[in-house]
């Protein structure tokens, strides 16, 4: 059996009935990967660079880059939480969004300004698609899987038959002088050409 990659244990070592036991290198960045995933949803709207600042005074020598690594992974897991069907990047964005509107939206509140209040209103109902009709995938056992049959009917590729199509050989044949027989061909072997 292949050797699972270290951050997909980690990822199935969060569920509750997991069973995996991680080494002490993989407990430290499982550690980071929750402080990460605490700081990011208690503020939205940090930076990079400030998440950066953060990880870098709890775990030294890391690099920016492995903290954009692990940000993108956390923001990854949250939106297969969300919508694991979905496209990891735009139901990130969606969640970011809407859990930002819903805090512009406690704000609004607070001052009475209901035409914010509106407006927050309708970027949460827009990102999360309320405007569209819903796409209900057909039942799988009500498809009807197609079964191509060979046929000579031209008619199934979108080509009329010709009509009068014996007639119209006939007249060729009398324009151009070939009458009905079959001539006398002549086979010639491969090593006898050239």
């Amino acid at each position: 059996m292949p050797k699972k990659a270290v951050i997909q244990r980690i990822i199935e070592s969060f569920s509750k009935d997991s069973n995996i036991v991680l080494d002490e290198k993989e407990n430290i960045y499982r550690e980071r990967l929750l402080y990460i995933m605490e700081e990011k949803l208690n503020n939205l709207m940090i930076q990079d660079i400030q998440l950066y600042r953060l990880v870098q005074k709890k775990y030294q020598f890391i690099s920016f880059p492995q903290v954009c690594n692990d940000i993108s992974i956390i923001e990854r897991m949250i939106a297969s939480e969300k919508d694991p069907n979905g496209d990891a990047k735009k139901t990130w964005t969606r969640y970011f969004i809407v859990e930002n509107a819903k805090l512009a939206y406690q704000v609004a509140a607070g001052k009475g300004d209901a035409y914010t209040m509106g407006f927050l209103l309708n970027i949460i109902g827009k990102h999360n698609l309320t405007d569209k009709e819903d796409v209900i995938a057909p039942p799988f056992e009500d498809i009807i899987p197609f079964y191509p049959e060979i046929t000579s009917d031209p008619t199934v590729l979108g080509i009329k038959p010709m009509k009068n199509l014996q007639e119209l050989k006939d007249k060729l044949r009398k324009k151009y002088g070939i009458d009905n027989k079959i001539l006398d061909v002549e086979i010639i072997k491969e090593d006898e050409q050239d």
